[in-house]
């Protein structure tokens, strides 16, 4: 059986889809995400606000700012021109060698709050299940688990 890599826009779309009552709940802001690969031209939705855009892997944004593949705060002419200086070129995140060809562009602009003072849930898989940490508050969730309350 194959595995494919969940991507940053899967995992904000399947937040808004099969979680609604959680980020309700918990008062979480989820911004707009759009694909992009070069046989996928950018979308016209993509406003004149901030955008980030990065390629579109579970890598952190560490990793990425460090190899040049992160950038923010760019308006839809800044984020095209990114996107075509940084797709389907060789680059080097974290001693691997790649060609990143698809990317995500996320809207930055319409967050209620600054990015970096914003609350993060962050969810990771471990071997154990699922790590979901929130407010500096940790829980590994076993992969069998269909139910967690609390």
């Amino acid at each position: 059986m194959a595995v494919r890599e969940v991507s940053i826009h899967d995992s904000f779309r399947l937040l808004k889809t099969q979680l609604p009552e959680l980020l309700e709940q918990m008062e979480l802001w989820v911004p707009q995400t759009w694909p992009w690969s070069p046989e996928l031209p950018l979308d016209p939705a993509v406003a004149a606000a901030p955008c980030s855009v990065m390629p579109d892997h579970l890598l952190s944004t560490e990793a990425l700012a460090a190899a040049g593949l992160l950038a923010r705060n760019l308006d839809r002419g800044q984020v095209q021109d990114w996107l075509n200086k940084h797709a389907n070129k060789e680059c080097i995140i974290d001693k691997v060698t790649g060609v990143p060809t698809h990317f995500v562009v996320i809207q930055d602009g319409s967050c209620p709050l600054p990015v970096d003072t914003a609350d993060v849930l962050q969810i990771s898989a471990v071997r154990e299940g699922e790590k979901v940490t929130f407010k500096e508050k940790s829980v590994v969730v076993p992969i069998e688990t269909e139910d967690v309350a609390g």
